[in-house]
This record gives C-alpha cells, sequence and structure tokens, in this order.
C-alpha cells in the first residue's frame, strides 16, 4: 500500500462508508489475534479501533464549524455574536475551559460528556450553567473537574444551528497542556476552521507557529480578525488598504478573512451598528457558501480521514507480519479498498 494510490479511495459519502464497513470487518477478524495485543501493536490496534467508529459517528454528524485561536482573542464573544445571545463566558478571568459544541435542538439542554463515557443532562436555565462546566473563572478552580470533561453539548432553537454545528475551544496559549490537549483531539472532528486573530497580534511569529502546528492537516481555514476597534483604522479607502495589508500579513492560507468587532455587534442597539461590526458578513457566508458544501467538506473530511487510516492499517499488519504469518487475505481485503 503506498500514499500514490490513497487517490482511488472513493469520493461520495456511501463509498466512504461501505469502505469503513469494510475495514470494521477486517479488524473484527484479525486485530484479536495475539499478534495484534502485544505492547509493540496494541496502542495502534486500540486507536484504529476508536477512530473507525469515530468516522461512522462523523457520517451521521452535522458539519462542524470549529472556532480555535489564542487565549483572549475574543472565541467565545464572537460565537455570542454569530447566535445574538450572550450564552458562552466572555471576559479574559472566565477562560474557557472546556469544549463546547452548539447544536441544534427544539428545546435548550445541555449535555456534559466525560472522558470516561459518561454522559450527564444539566438544566440549562441560563448562562451561568453553562460556565459552570466549561469556564474556569479563577486559577483556584477546581481544574480537575473540568479535566474530566471531554465537550459540553448545548443545543439551542436557533436557526443559524439548523444548518451546522459549531464549537468553541480553549485558547492555546492559555497556560494549561490540558486545554492544547482537548482541543487538539477535537480538531480531528471538524469539517471547517475559523482561526480567531486579535487585530493587534495579526501575522505574529507566535500566531504563524500556533496556527500552523494545530491546522496543518485542515483544508478548509477562513481567518477571522477580531477586536478591529482597537486599531483605530480610518474609514473607506484608507480602512481598506490596512486591511490588505492585514491579510498578506497572514502566512497560512485561508479562504477568506473577515474582519470584526464581535463586542460591538453583540451590544449593538440598532441593525446599523450590527451591520458596522461586519459580523453579518460571516454569518452570510456561512450559510451562503459554507452550508451549501456541507456534504462536499463533510466527504472530503472523511476522505482524509479514511486515507490516514488505511496508512495506520497497512503499518500495523506489517507488524502483524513481523510476528505471525497468515495475514495475507487481511492485507489483500485492505488493497481492495485502494483498487
Amino acid at each position: 500500500v503506498c500514499s500514490s494510490d490513497l487517490a482511488a479511495l472513493p469520493a461520495d459519502e456511501d463509498s466512504h462508508l461501505r469502505a469503513i464497513r469494510e475495514l470494521q470487518k477486517v479488524f473484527t477478524k484479525v486485530l484479536g489475534r495475539d499478534s495484534f495485543q502485544q505492547p509493540s501493536t496494541l496502542p495502534l490496534t486500540r486507536e484504529i479501533l476508536r477512530s473507525l467508529q469515530q468516522l461512522v459517528d462523523m457520517m451521521s454528524s452535522p458539519l462542524l464549524v470549529t472556532v480555535l485561536g489564542s487565549f483572549s482573542s475574543g472565541k467565545s464573544t464572537f460565537i455570542n455574536a454569530l447566535l445574538g445571545e450572550e450564552l458562552l463566558a466572555m471576559k479574559i478571568k472566565a477562560t474557557t475551559a472546556v469544549i463546547t459544541r452548539l447544536q441544534y435542538g427544539p428545546k435548550r439542554r445541555m449535555l456534559v460528556h466525560y472522558q470516561d463515557g459518561r454522559v450527564q443532562e444539566v438544566a440549562l436555565e441560563d448562562a451561568a450553567a453553562v460556565h459552570s462546566f466549561t469556564a474556569m473563572l479563577s486559577k483556584k478552580d477546581d481544574a480537575e473537574t473540568l479535566k474530566s470533561i471531554f465537550y459540553v453539548q448545548i443545543e439551542l432553537n436557533n436557526p443559524l444551528l439548523k444548518h451546522f454545528d459549531i464549537a468553541d475551544t480553549p485558547g492555546f496559549n492559555s497556560g494549561y497542556q490540558w486545554h492544547t490537549d482537548v482541543t487538539n483531539e477535537f480538531i480531528g472532528f471538524s469539517d471547517v476552521i475559523l482561526w480567531m486573530f486579535t487585530a493587534s497580534q495579526t501575522g505574529t511569529k507566535t500566531e504563524f507557529n500556533i496556527l500552523s502546528e494545530h491546522t496543518r492537516e485542515m483544508q478548509h481555514r477562513i481567518g477571522i480578525v477580531n477586536k478591529i476597534d482597537t486599531l483605530q483604522l480610518a474609514s473607506g479607502a484608507a480602512a481598506e488598504r490596512e486591511y490588505k495589508a492585514l491579510r498578506r500579513s497572514i502566512p497560512v492560507p485561508m479562504e477568506k478573512v473577515f474582519f470584526v468587532d464581535s463586542r460591538r455587534a453583540l451590544q449593538a442597539e440598532s441593525q446599523a451598528e450590527y451591520v458596522q461590526s461586519h459580523v453579518p458578513e460571516v454569518r452570510n457566508y456561512l450559510l451562503q457558501d459554507v452550508a451549501k458544501k456541507n456534504q462536499q467538506y463533510k466527504a472530503e473530511h472523511i476522505r482524509r480521514k479514511l486515507q490516514l487510516l488505511i496508512i495506520q492499517a497497512a503499518d500495523l499488519f506489517r507488524e502483524g507480519k513481523k510476528q505471525q504469518n497468515g495475514l495475507q487475505t487481511e492485507i489483500q481485503a485492505l488493497e481492495h479498498l485502494l483498487d
């Protein structure tokens, strides 16, 4: 199995599902053998089995738009502005510590998904209920409780969420390694990335390094330059020249770059003021461009994950062959996926 053959993988959703099911059958037959339960193969065996189930789950899940960025770049404020309500913790002292996945639902409710697989339903009465499971209000908070949570699922009767899910994430440079770890794991579920830049720090080496390290496998990245009010730009042509310069300062390819004032959008007292925040431009793009490509983006994402999974499987089978013969049939089944 070679990487150049991976282009032959199926491109449509039904073919992806058949490929996943075929892999599951192969692994069910093979991975129980002693040669795949050895210290050299067991971790990869478990990872492949877990990844297969994740792929099945992703096939039936809505498109996932994940908001990433450095600490205090305004991710939660931006999401609140998109939704039109102050739901997520926004203040610097209220650090987002847990992945928060926002989904459409006929009624408001919150489900807490723990690392050990438990799911707890919590009454979603107000924003304080959300903050108690997703935010660190100070360094004195019980971090161990938050570390036990994989992500929090919030269902809202919000029209935007009929088209895709939105995930809020901890900042990468918050000072807590487990924030970065849980965010990195969740990136693997994401179909589209919105990367939040702080206007005054756009294009810095630190931002570039973080962006390159954590989103290098992502195909669909959209840049959101937030807090443009801090730049005190002139209006009209002068402002547009500044925006062009900021776009050029982003060294990582982006499908689109927007410049917004999220707090102004959230606090707007008129439609005109809301429009001037430029948040509606992002909302319209997500609805008119991203949402309409839902199936395409999802298929591309599943395809990439299948490619990586088949490479892992081939490596695992080769390792198993060193310890035990008789895997020719299984190898052929794996290679058949590339025909």
